[in-house]
């Protein structure tokens, strides 16, 4: 099921306005005409990603995160710890 927000007119001719769940426009459509509503514009709601997530996406690593990354990895390693075991403490 997807998102739908409309706009509509009622039999008085008042704008109502609203959101759905349906398969299609055309099902949102039909839903509108049998609340005994004339649809005048129906629209998808984005439903991907939110923008905090956007935001997270884009953000840019900053240079001395990554060579304190780098230095933190190299130690364990040189410490004698696994590749798995040394990624899995840095996620901590």
């Amino acid at each position: 099921m997807l998102a739908f927000n409309y706009r509509a007119r009622d039999n008085t001719g008042k704008l109502v306005r609203g959101a759905l769940e349906a398969i299609s426009q055309e099902d949102v459509a039909e839903k509108l005409r049998r609340m005994g509503y004339a649809p005048v514009k129906i629209t998808e709601v984005f439903a991907g990603l939110k923008l905090e997530q956007l935001e997270w996406k884009f953000r840019r690593i900053k240079t001395q995160d990554i060579v304190m990354f780098n230095i933190q990895l190299a130690n364990m390693l040189d410490a004698g710890l696994s590749v798995i075991s040394s990624l899995d403490t840095l996620q901590k």
